[in-house]
């Protein structure tokens, strides 16, 4: 599956709060497995993201990167839009009542996941 690392970035308060409900085990199982994937690209994402903050002075406020000199933005959108493989595949969903998300959720887990109709 090829995307980017802000896709990934986006869908991760999604990822939790999914990963947090009561799921039948297999669903469970199989929704690890994914994270576990996407995983090794937010680990990859925060190494790159310290090194850019160092190196043009960044520092986090309010959920937001603040960065002393201008060309921090520029390197920080590189990162952010860099294509990655991460190994996966769009796991299916079974649309079911016990599941809750917003819709903002849904938009960021559509790229990763396949909502069916039961």
């Amino acid at each position: 599956m090829e995307t980017t690392l802000r896709t990934i970035i986006d869908a991760v308060p999604a990822f939790n709060k999914l990963a947090s409900g009561d799921l039948p085990l297999s669903l469970a199982y199989k929704l690890s497995k994914q994270i576990k994937a996407l995983q090794t690209e937010i680990d990859f994402f925060n190494a790159e993201r310290e090194k850019v903050m160092k190196k043009y002075g960044g520092e986090s406020r309010r959920d937001r990167i603040v960065f002393r000199d201008p060309g921090g933005v520029d390197e920080f959108e590189k990162v952010l839009e860099l294509t990655v493989n991460p190994d996966t595949e769009r796991l299916r969903i079974p649309m079911l009542d016990d599941i809750h998300l917003s819709a903002h959720d849904v938009a960021f887990l559509e790229p990763f996941v396949e909502f069916e109709v039961v």
